[in-house]
C-alpha cells in the first residue's frame, strides 16, 4: 500500500489520491487519519471530514461488516482506505487498467 502511494506521488496525474491505514475501524480513527492528509492536495479539510462522516452514516451496514472482519482477522492486520477527488481516482483506475483516453 505505502509503496503504491509513493509511486503515485511521483506521477503528477495521481495527485489527489491518498492511502490511509489503520488498525481499528472506528469513525474517530478514520477522522484522525484524514486529518493527517497533507495539504499538498489542496483539499478543504472540513469538507473531507464532512464527506467521511456522511459516508460512515450512509453505509453503516458495510462498515459494521468490515469492522467485524477486521476484528476477526486479529491484531496484525491493517484496514486500508483510499481518499481521493473523483478526477484523480478515475486517473488511478485507468492507470491500474492501463487505459489511456
Amino acid at each position: 500500500m505505502f509503496n503504491h502511494q509513493q509511486q503515485n506521488e511521483q506521477k503528477p496525474s495521481h495527485q489527489g489520491v491518498e492511502y490511509l491505514g489503520m488498525h481499528t475501524c472506528t469513525l474517530d480513527t478514520f477522522l484522525e487519519s484524514v486529518e493527517s492528509v497533507p495539504e499538498k492536495c489542496g483539499w478543504n479539510l472540513d469538507q473531507v471530514v464532512d464527506t467521511v462522516i456522511k459516508f460512515w452514516l450512509n453505509n453503516s451496514d458495510s462498515i459494521r461488516y468490515w469492522k467485524v472482519c477486521l476484528s476477526n482477522a486479529g491484531k496484525d492486520n491493517l484496514l486500508v482506505t483510499r481518499l481521493a477527488d473523483i478526477t484523480a481516482l478515475q486517473a488511478e483506475f485507468e492507470s491500474l487498467l492501463d487505459k489511456k483516453w
